[in-house]
Formats: C-alpha cells, sequence, structure tokens
C-alpha cells in the first residue's frame, strides 16, 4: 500500500500487503489502519513497520508529497474541521516491540472469537 501511495508500480507485494490487512481484520474484528490522507496512512505503515526503505522514497513519483529532499517524512494533519497542519516528523513514534506483533498477540486471545 505505501508504495501506491508515493507512486511506486503496483505488484505482488501490494496483494500480499492486502491480504494480510484483511485477515487482520477478518480476526480481529478492527480496521488495521484508520488514516484520512494518503499521509495519514504512511504514518501509521510506518508506526506499524518502520521506515520506508530509502530505495523506495529514490524511485516514487508523489514523495516529494510526503518526504523532504533528506528523506523526513512530512506529516501533513486535518483536523475534523479541515484546518492542516504540516511538521516534519523527525520519528517515526515505534516502541521496543513493533505495533504489529504487540497487536498480533493482543488479537490472540479476542474474547468475542472461538477458539479453533
Amino acid at each position: 500500500m505505501a508504495s501506491i501511495v508515493i507512486g511506486l508500480s503496483y505488484d505482488h507485494a501490494i496483494d500480499v500487503w492486502a491480504v494480510g490487512c484483511t485477515l487482520f481484520e477478518l480476526y480481529t474484528g478492527r480496521t488495521l489502519l484508520q488514516g484520512r490522507t494518503n499521509n495519514e496512512m504512511l504514518r501509521l505503515m510506518m508506526e506499524l513497520k518502520g521506515k520506508l526503505p530509502i530505495r523506495m522514497l529514490k524511485k516514487g513519483s508523489f514523495v516529494k508529497d510526503h518526504f523532504d529532499d533528506d528523506g523526513m517524512f512530512n506529516s501533513i494533519e486535518v483536523s475534523g474541521d479541515g484546518k492542516v497542519r504540516k511538521g516534519l516528523c523527525t520519528t517515526v513514534r515505534l516502541s521496543d516491540q513493533s505495533r504489529s506483533r504487540r497487536l498480533a498477540r493482543r488479537s490472540m486471545f479476542h474474547p468475542n472469537l472461538p477458539m479453533i
């Protein structure tokens, strides 16, 4: 998904990502990424999986919309009333354990799911 947002061509990796997101959502009953804009979706994806590789940033046709010349993410936040706030995001929040591992571990014990 990130590759499409930054303007890379479609390939099988997008299908694998989509299947993974769909399986997570079916298993947990929750939407994995709930961004309202492409920029917010990129931020959420990077919080989940880490920064995008430089090789991806060099090839994308929409990279300048979301990253500066040094590869730092430009966060663009749109509030509920439509106000836009831009800022340079020097770091993407990542905890000691990746967010995906925490979500997966929590989801394994989802109280509304039958035990298989």
